[in-house]
This record gives C-alpha cells, sequence and structure tokens, in this order.
C-alpha cells in the first residue's frame, strides 16, 4: 500500500502566521492569461495587465478572511494557502466574477490559470515532523502537477464592474495623473 505524498511548498518561517510547519493545507495557484494579440500590440492595455497581475491574490485574501489565506511565492511562481475550512466552490466563482470584471474593463475576453490542491507547508532548514516526512512530495515547483492538472477558467456571460479590481480607466487615470506630476516635479524653481 503506497502513502498518498503531497506536494510542497517552502517557506523561510511560519512564526507569525496561522499555519504550522508541516502542515497540509489547500492551496490555490491563478494566474490571469492576457490576450495574446492585444498584449503585443497594445502597450496601455500590457501596463494594464502586469499592473494587476497581482491584485487577484489580495482580492481573494479580502474576500476570504476567515479562511486566513497567506501569498507563498516559490520560484516565482505565487500560490494562495488557506486554512482548511475554505469553500472551494466558491474561490472558484470568485475567480470567475474577477475574469468577468476584467473582460468587462478591457473588452476582450480573457482565461485564466486555475488549479487547487493541496500541499504540504515545510520550513526551510527544519526537520519535518516523523509523522508527515513519509507524505512530502517533489516541490510543488519542480513538478508538472500545475501545468497538468490546471483548469482553464472562462468568465461567464455576466461581464460587469463588481468593483474587486482597479478598473482599466482608473488604471489609465493615475497613469496620466502620474505623468503630469512628473512633468510638474521637471520644471525648474526659482527662488529670489
Amino acid at each position: 500500500m503506497t502513502k498518498k505524498t503531497y506536494p510542497a511548498l517552502y517557506t523561510t518561517s511560519v512564526k507569525g502566521t496561522n499555519f504550522h510547519h508541516s502542515g497540509i493545507y489547500p492551496t490555490l495557484y491563478f494566474k490571469i492569461l492576457p490576450d495574446e494579440q492585444r498584449y503585443q500590440n497594445d502597450l496601455d492595455y500590457r501596463e494594464y495587465m502586469d499592473f494587476i497581475s497581482n491584485e487577484p491574490y489580495d482580492a481573494i485574501t479580502h474576500k476570504f478572511l476567515l479562511s486566513i489565506p497567506t501569498k507563498i511565492t516559490n520560484d516565482k511562481q505565487a500560490f494562495l494557502l488557506f486554512k482548511t475550512n475554505v469553500d472551494i466552490q466558491t474561490v472558484k466563482q470568485f475567480c470567475i466574477a474577477m475574469l468577468d470584471e476584467i473582460n468587462y474593463f478591457t473588452g476582450t475576453n480573457h482565461k485564466a490559470d486555475y488549479y487547487m490542491t493541496e500541499t504540504i507547508l515545510l520550513e526551510i532548514g527544519k526537520t519535518p515532523s516523523i509523522f508527515k516526512s513519509s507524505k512530502i512530495g517533489e516541490k510543488l515547483t519542480k513538478t508538472n502537477l500545475v501545468s497538468v492538472n490546471k483548469i482553464i477558467l472562462e468568465g461567464s456571460s455576466n461581464n460587469n464592474d463588481n468593483g474587486i479590481l482597479t478598473s482599466f480607466e482608473t488604471y489609465l487615470y493615475m497613469k496620466n495623473q502620474n505623468k503630469n506630476e512628473e512633468q510638474d516635479n521637471d520644471e525648474e524653481i526659482v527662488v529670489w
């Protein structure tokens, strides 16, 4: 009989968090995929998609506060760890709502990579507990689990502004404000 192993995520410290070394937690990988053609041709769109790339993780963290989501980055890939009391279907619906919102803001249909699994959280330099040491699998970013098992999410037909992410118009406004402030700062001030 083979024992079930869990892919591992590593952290430098678990102090100050509600997660434990060698704990097994639901883990989310979510990445909004930009429209490739528009990404190559439209500078504002490219900058906007780069700007909001981390916003979905922040939005999920604020929405599912009781599940204590925590962002962990391994090998420059971001993941969200949840406590065990998370409703996975609600998280998936929320991800679809974010896609709907981006579709509404940009006028382009987007897709996203979505993968939910359970991982074992390990603190670097600390030995795992005896009972959990046989359950440790490969590092999640070193496996092909995400690329093989991910689901391609598509938005629903209900594209609207839910107030979750920064809108495209707001981003363009902030960008223009920053340009105006930089121009004002470039003016030479002469004191008499």
